[in-house]
């Protein structure tokens, strides 16, 4: 089950991972979705 869990959260983890790196690099977009009310 550890296995099957690790691989449900690979994915997960890049996704959150490439995530913080848009709102790093481009936080017009994040004062866009932030103003949008998306969060």
């Amino acid at each position: 089950r550890k296995g099957s869990l690790s691989a449900t959260f690979l994915p997960l983890d890049k996704l959150v991972c490439r995530t913080m790196d848009l709102l790093l690099m481009r936080p017009c977009l994040f004062n866009h979705l932030q103003a949008r009310g998306i969060h």
